[in-house]
């Protein structure tokens, strides 16, 4: 991991690509074949590999400080992406300021820090990035600041799509190795309907529809009428929607959809050191410079690309 940003070794080489293929014209997106072809020269890593890796990176339900940007083809929650030769993709504001912090050009960013590992099969965990920042910046006007002030800043992990989060999270900021329980959440409307939203990032949309459906087969006393995934490519959380018979007990359905596999996950999550700790270290380690100019820079490119998301171009 790098000290400057905390991106991986792998990740960071695809972002110096993107940036050499760019040449710093902020609007022009290389064909992704031709990334993938450059990333495969400088590393040795393969394409199928590597467009995995350009695709966690850009995917707003997979790391809260994306990147990468793709103009089209990275799919969604429902559909895959496309072929890389039809599509396209660049640095994100934020990937571009996390060369800028490897450069020298800015002081550090903690990207990695903020990202976590888990988007890729690791067990850090991500953190809601602005208050991640929030936490940071104090701790730069007031070094002393408790621990427990420090994690009222910062929150428990943050998984993107708005799931619940439970486990023992004290444990888990002291540094301990934990389960985590990621559970959608599910609304009642009227007396006859269900909402299901915030699926857990790894959770399919398609496999739960699927068992859901299943289930109202299977299980005609939960009196189910109707099932509807209507989520649009926007919705990184997913929205569906379930529909009960008159007279069904709307409770006594939603606490067995929420048994469903992928309606709840778990994850295996652990800090390296508590997290306080990790904080104060990154602090302590960059104090020299302006770290107060790379924070309020981080911030402003997080919205903007969020921004971006939204609105598109």
């Amino acid at each position: 991991m790098s000290d400057r940003s905390g991106i991986g070794l792998v990740e960071l080489s695809a972002l110096e690509t993107l940036e050499t293929l760019t040449a710093g014209r902020t609007r022009v997106f290389p064909g992704s074949d031709k990334v993938l072809a450059e990333i495969e020269d400088r590393i040795g890593l393969g394409p199928r590999y590597a467009y995995d890796v350009l695709l966690d990176l850009a995917r707003p339900w997979r790391v809260p400080v994306r990147l990468v940007d793709f103009q089209g083809g990275s799919g969604d929650r429902h559909f895959p992406a496309d072929d890389p030769e039809y599509a396209r993709c660049r640095l994100s504001l934020a990937g571009q300021l996390a060369l800028d912090a490897e450069a020298h050009r800015l002081a550090p960013v903690p990207a990695g820090l903020i990202n976590g590992t888990t988007y890729r099969g690791g067990t850090r965990p991500p953190l809601e990035p602005f208050r991640a920042l929030a936490a940071l910046g104090r701790l730069l006007e007031e070094p002393r600041l408790p621990d427990g002030e420090i994690l009222g800043i910062v929150g428990p992990p943050d998984f993107l799509t708005g799931c619940a989060v439970s486990g023992d999270l004290a444990a888990l900021a002291e540094g301990q190795a934990v389960t985590l329980r990621l559970a959608s959440r599910i609304t009642v409307t009227g007396e006859h309907q269900l909402n299901i939203v915030s699926l857990p990032p790894d959770a399919s949309p398609a496999d739960v529809y699927l068992a859901i459906v299943g289930l109202a087969e299977r299980e005609a006393a939960l009196r189910i009428d109707d099932v509807k995934d209507i989520s649009t490519s926007k919705d990184t959380g997913v929205y569906m929607t379930i529909t009960l018979q008159p007279g069904t007990d709307p409770e006594a359905t939603r606490s067995r959809l929420a048994e469903i596999d992928g309606v709840v996950t778990e994850v295996r999550a652990a800090f390296p050191a508590p997290l306080t700790a990790l904080l104060r270290s990154w602090v302590e380690r960059h104090r020299g410079e302006d770290l107060t100019a790379s924070l309020a820079e981080l911030e402003t490119a997080i919205h903007r690309d969020q921004q971006r998301e939204v609105h598109g171009r």
